[in-house]
């Protein structure tokens, strides 16, 4: 070969080697060129959600019913009052130490003796089946009842069990299941029991208590006024009668 063709060859080889230097450099890892765009944004980290604030919770709003009225602690029904029963003892809880106290003895009606014992809270009387004075009355007859003799005999006569004949509540403390007992109007027993019915009677206590009002539903329940014509004009009830109808 001629020393020029040997140089001439000599500059290919050299441009060979120069280009394979340069590829094998990119291949060996040599960080691709930029393309000249913006970075992509790193991924945002998810906000932490807040916790809720406490706050009062407001009540539930109240839901308002007709209730019935509230049951009384001495409920006046057929044949009884409270834990007073018609034909059976008076309540040990009743023979306090003061009972003697208590006693009355009187005429009502028509003369009939009357005796028992008067109670304040509620305010009552306890009438007994056979007490002394009705005792006193059928050996000697009419006449005013020795009333601090026959104390001691009375308060022994319900230690060994004498019966309740009558009951007769004088004032507030004491009702029906609906509510009515003394203070109570016509109206509110005909809107309670509407077979409801007025009778004129003789006195009983005095001369205010001349009318009655009964009613099926409450069975020897008398409900007494002052007069029938007070009664029609809106006059309270004055006393409850609980008695055993024949």
């Amino acid at each position: 070969m001629t020393p020029g063709g040997r140089a001439h060859a000599a500059l290919i080889v050299a441009a060979m080697l120069s280009a394979g230097a340069a590829a094998g450099g990119c291949g060996r890892g040599s960080p691709p060129a930029s393309t000249g765009g913006a970075e992509p944004a790193a991924a945002a980290t998810p906000a932490t959600a807040a916790a809720p604030t406490a706050v009062d919770a407001a009540p539930p709003p109240e839901v308002t019913m007709d209730a019935p009225p509230p049951r009384p602690a001495w409920l006046i029904e057929p044949g009884r009052v409270g834990p007073i029963e018609l034909g059976k003892p008076v309540p040990a809880e009743l023979v306090t130490a003061d009972l003697g106290d208590r006693y009355v003895a009187r005429y009502i009606a028509d003369a009939q003796p009357l005796d028992g014992f008067r109670l304040d809270d509620p305010p009552l009387t306890i009438v007994l089946a056979d007490g002394p004075f009705a005792q006193l009355d059928r050996k000697r007859g009419a006449g005013a009842p020795p009333v601090d003799r026959l104390r001691g005999p009375a308060v022994e006569a319900v230690r060994k069990g004498a019966r309740v004949r009558r009951v007769m509540v004088h004032g507030p403390g004491a009702a029906t299941a609906a509510g009515l007992g003394v203070g109570a109007t016509l109206a509110e027993l005909q809107a309670a029991y509407p077979d409801v019915r007025l009778y004129p009677m003789p006195p009983t206590l005095g001369d205010d208590d001349l009318c009655v009002a009964r009613s099926k539903h409450q069975p020897g329940v008398s409900f007494v006024f002052r007069n029938c014509n007070k009664a029609n004009a809106g006059d309270p009830v004055t006393r409850v009668d609980v008695w055993q109808p024949d």
